[in-house]
C-alpha cells in the first residue's frame, strides 16, 4: 500500500440528461402530487439545475522533507566571500526575492480563478471513490502528521492540517477566514497581505443553501459548487455577488437575522429528503431567495449613503481605519430566472449506518469496513462515519 496525506476530498459535479422537475407554490400548498425527475415533466415546468456528485481521494505519494538546520544569523559559511569593507565600492544591487516565483504562481493561478469557473483537471494521482462504494476498504494511520502547507512533521494538527508555526503565522488560519465580517485588511494589519489581497478580493457568492435546514454563506465564485457538496447541501442557490470577501461576510451578516449560517454534521448526513421534500425544499429557497433581495437592497442602498467617496482617499491609515464601500451586485428574483440558478445535488449512498457516530484514527489507527456512500466531506461505514477533512496531514495507507 502507498502511502499518502490525507486531504480533503476532490468533488465534481456531473450535470444529468434530465432536470428536477418543480412545481410552483400554489400547487405545492395545496397537496398536489410531486413530479418525478422525467424529460417530460422537466419540458413543460420550470426546472433546478441537477447534479451527480463524484468524490476522488488524492493518493499521490509523499516523501517527508529532510528537517531544515537552523544557524545562527551571524555565523557565516566558510564558503561565502569576504564582507565588503571598501566604503568607496558601490553596493550590488539586491537580488530578486526567493519566493517571486512562487508569488508569479499565485498571481497566475488568482488570474485564472477570476476569469473562469472552469473546474481544473484532476491530480495525477486519484481514487474514485464511487467506483468502491459497496466494497470493504482499508485505512492504516503510521502515527504520523504532516503540516499541509510547509511539510514539517508535527504531533497534533491546528485547523484540519497545520503545524503550529503555520496555524500562527498564515492568514488563512486567522479569525477573519471563518468570519469575513472581521476582515481587517484595510487596518494594514493582514498577515499576509500578498495572500489577503488575491484571496479576499476576488468576486464572491452570498448564497442560500439547504443541508438539513436553510442556512446562509459565502464562497469564492468559482468554487460555488465544490462549497456547497462540502457542506452536504441537497439545494442551493446564489443570491447576490460582490466583489470582495469582506462584502460578502456583511451581507451574510445583515441576513443571519433571518437565516442560520452553521450546518449540524449529523443532522445533515441523516437528511435523505424524497421528491415531497425536494420541492419543499424549492419552495423554501425561492420565497427566502424574495426576502433577502429586500434586505440585500436596503442594505447596499444604506451602505451606499453612509459612505462618501472622499473618506476612501482620507482615511488610509491605520490610525483612521476606514471601512472599504460594500460593492454587491443582487441576482435577480424574477420566478423562473431563481429556479435557474437553483441546483440539486444527489450524493452517492447505497444505506444508511446504523450509528452516525465519528470515527478518529487516534481511537482506531486501522479501520477496515464497507463504504456505504460519501456525503459532504464524510465516508460514511456501518460501524459510523470518518470526517476526511479534519485528519488533513494524516499519512495513512490505504487499500481499496
Amino acid at each position: 500500500m502507498t502511502q499518502f496525506l490525507l486531504k480533503k476530498l476532490i468533488t465534481t459535479a456531473t450535470p444529468t440528461a434530465t432536470q428536477l422537475a418543480t412545481t410552483n407554490t400554489s400547487t405545492q400548498k395545496q397537496g398536489v402530487e410531486q413530479p418525478a425527475c422525467t424529460k417530460e415533466a422537466a419540458s413543460k415546468k420550470p426546472a433546478v439545475n441537477h447534479y451527480e456528485v463524484t468524490y476522488h481521494i488524492n493518493t499521490e505519494p509523499f516523501t517527508a522533507k529532510k528537517p531544515t538546520v537552523r544557524t545562527n544569523k551571524t555565523q557565516l559559511n566558510s564558503s561565502s566571500p569576504p564582507a565588503n569593507t571598501n566604503p568607496n565600492q558601490q553596493p550590488q544591487k539586491s537580488q530578486e526575492p526567493q519566493n517571486s516565483q512562487k508569488a508569479k504562481k499565485i498571481q497566475e493561478s488568482i488570474a485564472f480563478k477570476k476569469t473562469t469557473l472552469s473546474v481544473p483537471p484532476l491530480p495525477a494521482h486519484v481514487q474514485n471513490l464511487n467506483a468502491v462504494i459497496g466494497k470493504e476498504i482499508t485505512f492504516k494511520w503510521n502515527g504520523e502528521i504532516y503540516c499541509i502547507y510547509c511539510g514539517r512533521k508535527t504531533k497534533k494538527s491546528f485547523n484540519q492540517g497545520y503545524c503550529y508555526p503555520c496555524f500562527v503565522k498564515l492568514a488563512r488560519n486567522d479569525v477573519c477566514a471563518v468570519k469575513p465580517e472581521l476582515c481587517h485588511f484595510h487596518q494594514k494589519t493582514c498577515r499576509e497581505p500578498t495572500w489577503g489581497l488575491n484571496y479576499c478580493f476576488i468576486k464572491h457568492t452570498v448564497y442560500l443553501a439547504i443541508s438539513d435546514k436553510l442556512k446562509v454563506g459565502i464562497t469564492r465564485n468559482y468554487q460555488e459548487q465544490h462549497r456547497w457538496i462540502d457542506q452536504g447541501a441537497y439545494l442551493a442557490m446564489p443570491i447576490a455577488h460582490t466583489d470582495d470577501r469582506l462584502s460578502a461576510g456583511r451581507i451574510e451578516v445583515s441576513l443571519k437575522s433571518l437565516f442560520n449560517d452553521k450546518t449540524f454534521w449529523q443532522h445533515m448526513l441523516k437528511k435523505i429528503p424524497d421528491h415531497s421534500e425536494i420541492a419543499a425544499g424549492i419552495d423554501t429557497l425561492t420565497e427566502a431567495s424574495h426576502k433577502a433581495a429586500e434586505i440585500i437592497y436596503h442594505v447596499s442602498t444604506e451602505a451606499k449613503k453612509s459612505q462618501k467617496p472622499e473618506e476612501i482617499i482620507t482615511k488610509t491609515t491605520p490610525a483612521q481605519p476606514f471601512m472599504p464601500p460594500l460593492t454587491v451586485t443582487p441576482i435577480p428574483i424574477n420566478e423562473s430566472e431563481v429556479l435557474a440558478d437553483m441546483h440539486y445535488f444527489h450524493y452517492p449512498l447505497t444505506a444508511m449506518p446504523p450509528s452516525f457516530s465519528s470515527i478518529s484514527f487516534e481511537k482506531s489507527p486501522v479501520i477496515t469496513d464497507t463504504l456505504l456512500g460519501i456525503k459532504g466531506q464524510y465516508l460514511i461505514f456501518p460501524s459510523g462515519v470518518l470526517n476526511m477533512r479534519k485528519f488533513a496531514g494524516y499519512l495513512i495507507e490505504a487499500s481499496f
